[in-house]
């Protein structure tokens, strides 16, 4: 049996969270506007319709926040001591993929920004991998903590099956993991759980 309570550092990172990924948003949008109306790839192809920034970053803006929405609708702020890399680089593909495709419809009848389609499919790109980057900084600083003690579950495992055994060791062994075993016990006794 294992019992955890939430931990400070894990609010903290939660929260950070969604600034952060409001942050690389913006990040990815601007870059992608840079890209399109630069030098470079003007030369190559001239854009038919040069979107005011103001008027761009309005929009960024507010499909950011969209954005951070759908985010939360995809579980990317649930608090977990134990994000797993994988598992957040899905949850960031398919949730940038279900914001673009609603930017897309939204402006498909709207000829003058549906012609900026270069900005929405670079800006989907940059933003996965924006994200990424920053989420796996956060993933690699959290285990950081972890294995200084810091932010981890006080975790009390209860039987003597070899799953407990594997258990004992896996967390004995990773403390990146983010818990620590206070006691181990082969039967439960109410007098355990004031040890937590």
């Amino acid at each position: 049996m294992i019992t955890s309570s939430l931990k400070r550092v894990e609010l903290i990172i939660g929260a950070l969270l969604v600034p952060l990924d409001y942050i690389m948003l913006i990040a990815a949008g601007y870059t992608a506007y840079v890209i399109r109306f630069g030098n470079t790839v003007s030369t190559l192809r001239a854009a038919v319709y040069v979107l005011p920034f103001g008027d761009y970053m309005k929009i960024l803006l507010a499909t950011s926040v969209a954005m951070v929405v759908i985010f939360a609708f995809n579980r990317m702020y649930d608090i977990t001591g134990t994000r797993r890399i994988l598992d957040e680089l899905r949850k960031i593909v398919l949730a940038c993929s279900t914001g673009v495709l609603i930017v897309m419809i939204l402006f498909f009848f709207n000829r003058e920004l549906f012609s900026s389609r270069f900005i929405i499919l670079s800006a989907w790109l940059l933003s996965v991998t924006y994200l990424a980057v920053m989420r796996l900084t956060v993933i690699i600083v959290e285990r950081w903590l972890f294995r200084r003690g810091v932010g981890v579950h006080r975790v009390l495992l209860i039987g003597s099956s070899r799953t407990a055994s594997i258990l004992f060791d896996a967390f004995r062994n990773s403390p990146s993991l983010g818990y620590s075993v206070i006691e181990r016990a082969l039967v439960a006794d109410s007098s355990l759980f004031d040890k937590i």
